[in-house]
């Protein structure tokens, strides 16, 4: 659950970006759709991708159902929401997230 400091953050810096740019209806439309698609494929409580998912080149930076159950049964690990890049970057990626990957409850 969302701290409500931080709804009012994503909520202002939405604001902010639709005053400052011209909209595109479109990109909304996109970005909107792809949030909600997350949102939800990261609260499935089922992982819909096989294991090799989690391997592929092309898409193994993208967060899953299983980064994110992680996240809440680990709070100190993977915070990302669409991507494992910034993760990876500051190591706060499980480091057993491979190996896990599919093991969505704790074992």
């Amino acid at each position: 659950m969302l701290n409500p400091l931080e709804t009012l953050g994503f909520g202002s810096l939405w604001l902010v970006v639709l005053v400052a740019y011209s909209i595109s209806w479109l990109g909304m439309l996109v970005y909107l759709t792809l949030n909600v698609a997350f949102g939800m494929v990261g609260h499935l409580n089922v992982e819909p991708f096989g294991r090799r998912f989690a391997t592929l080149l092309a898409v193994r930076h993208v967060a899953t159902s299983t980064f994110h159950a992680r996240h809440h049964q680990d709070p100190d690990h993977n915070f990302g929401f669409y991507t494992l890049i910034w993760d990876r970057l500051f190591w706060t990626q499980s480091r057993r997230y491979t190996e896990e990957f599919g093991r969505l409850h704790a074992d």
